[in-house]
């Protein structure tokens, strides 16, 4: 249950996919637990779970199999980082191999085109896929379906895809025609978030670092322009 039954904060909704519904004894889970057939594409799996099982106003917190919260206050302290106005998501902590992995660069501005595509820093993208682990349910919502597919109508495997369209949804200021064409491009749908944060002490225990999906990223090469 990744320490969720120990958690200081419990105003929470677990989403747990499997293979087989059938062969879950429903009995044995929490009122606050939901199981959902995995489809086998993460990207599919991402977007049937919050669109059907997360309140529109809350915020996903994405774990992989095996891992788990570090300590009972991890829920609060994420509370409190996202209670801010503007606050789009938060990277936080990965304990992995009893080590401390604090993602000092998550944060600042990420241009999709040249540090996506003309000139991939390949560094900073794998720490957005591992660390930027808590979203707005409803920013994720107002992202639209071009930006969460391929050419052929499938949702992209990799999750580093939308998370790179969060990236241009967040900018610190408006100081270049860039920033100004990406407010503008989601401003009649969103009230624009200002900012991901570094939640620190929330801190998630992990044996599993995710790699970019290079093949992925060839194949999807022009769809991944702003």
């Amino acid at each position: 249950m990744a320490m969720l039954s120990v958690q200081s904060y419990q105003r929470w909704t677990a989403v747990y996919l499997v293979k087989d519904e059938a062969s879950i004894n429903r009995g044995q889970l929490s009122y606050r637990s939901k199981i959902m057939s995995n489809t086998g594409n993460k990207g599919l799996n991402i977007e049937q779970a919050l669109t059907k099982h997360c309140s529109h106003k809350s915020y996903a917190v994405l774990l992989n199999k095996y891992e788990r919260f570090e300590h009972p206050g991890v829920l609060a302290q994420l509370a409190l980082d996202m209670k801010p106005r503007g606050v789009l998501g938060a990277v936080v902590t990965l304990k992995v191999d009893g080590e401390e992995r604090i993602p000092h660069n998550a944060r600042r501005n990420f241009y999709r085109k040249h540090e996506g595509i003309l000139n991939p820093d390949l560094p900073r993208m794998k720490e957005m896929l591992n660390h930027l682990r808590v979203f707005s349910v409803e920013a994720y919502k107002f992202l639209p379906q071009f930006d969460l597919r391929d050419s052929y109508g499938n949702y992209y495997e990799d999750r580093l895809i939308f998370i790179m369209s969060f990236y241009d949804m967040v900018r610190d200021a408006l100081d270049s025609d860039v920033d100004i064409y990406t407010v503008r491009k989601y401003a009649p749908k969103f009230d624009i978030p200002q900012k991901i944060v570094l939640s620190e002490n929330a801190v998630i225990t992990t044996n599993i670092i995710d790699e970019i999906d290079m093949d992925q990223m060839k194949r999807t090469f022009t769809r991944l322009e702003t």
